[in-house]
């Protein structure tokens, strides 16, 4: 009745089909979404900031390091609105004096990262203590803080450090 070039036409067309529905089906992501609809997610990731020193000589380099941490037994998705995943603002009291990725660029896509339980990620940035305005820091006591780029932002808590003699 059919002949084995139709049957075989048959399947074949089957089988594309198959493979097409196979891949029009959507993955279900792994991980729980952490996005701007979800703001109690991002109270589950700490974002603290860390520096090699507590006080260094006026330019002496600072390396500073902002380290996230999924605090939950589930791993977490983490969406970012641009290319840009952190950064990091130096101050003295309310004025900011420098910070990391002012006159940087970044791609205008968004990008996402799973964090597992209890993983942390670094993100590490070595200044040179000088400030937006091109002049170096003088004496005296400053703070930093990092921020992961999600959006809302999550800060961390502003660490003081000081410029010595």
């Amino acid at each position: 009745m059919f002949s084995r070039h139709s049957i075989a036409r048959v399947l074949t067309v089957l089988m594309v089909m198959g493979i097409c529905l196979a891949c029009s089906c959507k993955r279900k992501p792994r991980g729980e979404e952490v996005t701007p609809q979800s703001p109690a997610q991002a109270d589950s990731l700490v974002v603290t900031v860390e520096l090699d020193q507590g006080s260094y000589a006026i330019g002496e380099p600072i390396t500073m390091k902002l380290r996230v941490t999924n605090t939950t037994s589930r791993s977490l998705k983490i969406f970012f609105p641009t290319a840009q995943r952190y950064d990091f603002i130096v101050g003295k009291g309310d004025a900011p004096l420098w910070q990391w990725s002012e006159g940087v660029m970044f791609a205008q896509v968004t990008s996402a990262l799973i964090l597992d339980p209890d993983a942390t990620i670094t993100y590490e940035v070595t200044w040179n203590q000088m400030t937006r305005t091109g002049k170096a820091l003088s004496l005296g006591r400053y703070t930093i803080e990092g921020i992961l780029m999600t959006q809302p932002k999550v800060t961390s808590e502003p660490k003081p450090f000081g410029i010595v003699d």
